[in-house]
């Protein structure tokens, strides 16, 4: 009977630690999605935090399982309502991510759409220019996969370099999409905070070289280049001339990623996209 006893009261436990999580991070989510003002964000942030307090107090009470089905139903209710917020690609951006990458294939030639070629003084000081660009895929000679450390060895930027038989780069990584009176938190990002942008940018890197980048060279065949090329187009929302025409879809910061593998007698490298 001892046992039994402990055993439930245990189970109650872990039940208040599951209530709690979730509606932290209901609360957490309220904030950072629910569109109102600050005022009214801090009311609706607090009011959900302090229900689930309620909740889990009230696990105490005979009747704690009508309080934990009818907790199970709001979350489940603003599961619904989370589940609604989608991605969108008419917002006002930032001038940096304000286009983003698109492509026309037809056979060995590639358009490029939106090229960033900015003139950069510092982070926010630049002089804006897109340009279309026409690359070959034969013409492709290699390429670069860069790493850009900005939060010591765990967090690393990506970005991925092609090179052509003609002296021109074109780069390309995907970047956090925010609005024109947006600022980056690693926090909003885990809750659809920010959109994703594709985006391609003329020489060597699209951001300046310190010593926290590390570019290292992919090796590879000729075709591994070229298929790398095709899928960082067909990843951005292409025109094949050959093929129906894809529909551009814009992506939440935790958009799926997919997987190019570069082969090489006795190594393989991947690049996620």
């Amino acid at each position: 009977m001892g046992f039994m006893r402990l055993l439930r009261r245990a189970g109650f436990v872990l039940l208040a630690l599951v209530m709690l999580l979730a509606g932290t991070w209901c609360s957490v989510a309220i904030w950072y999605q629910s569109g109102a003002g600050e005022p009214l964000r801090g009311f609706l942030t607090g009011t959900a935090a302090t229900l689930t307090l309620i909740a889990v107090v009230f696990l105490a009470t005979r009747r704690r399982w009508i309080i934990a089905a009818i907790y199970s139903v709001a979350v489940g209710a603003f599961l619904v309502w989370w589940a609604s917020i989608s991605p969108a690609n008419d917002r006002n951006w930032a001038p940096e991510v304000a286009r983003s990458l698109t492509a026309t294939i037809a056979g060995d030639q590639v358009v490029v759409n939106n090229v960033r070629d900015f003139t950069w003084r510092s982070d926010f000081d630049f002089d804006q220019r897109w340009e279309q660009r026409t690359y070959y895929l034969s013409h492709l000679i290699d390429a670069d996969l860069i790493m850009s450390y900005w939060m010591g060895e765990a967090i690393a930027h990506t970005i991925i370099s092609f090179g052509f038989d003609n002296g021109e780069r074109l780069a390309s990584s995907i970047e956090t999409r925010k609005e024109s009176d947006e600022s980056y938190s690693s926090i909003a990002g885990f809750f659809k905070q920010y959109e994703l942008a594709i985006v391609a940018a003329d020489g060597s890197l699209p951001v300046s070289m310190t010593r926290q980048h590390r570019p290292t060279p992919i090796p590879t065949s000729q075709r591994g280049f070229e298929r790398a090329f095709q899928c960082l187009t067909e990843v951005a929302g292409i025109r094949n001339s050959n093929k129906r025409r894809s529909r551009r879809r814009a992506r939440h910061l935790d958009c799926r990623r997919r997987t190019v593998q570069f082969r090489h007698p006795g190594r393989a490298r991947h690049l996620e996209l």
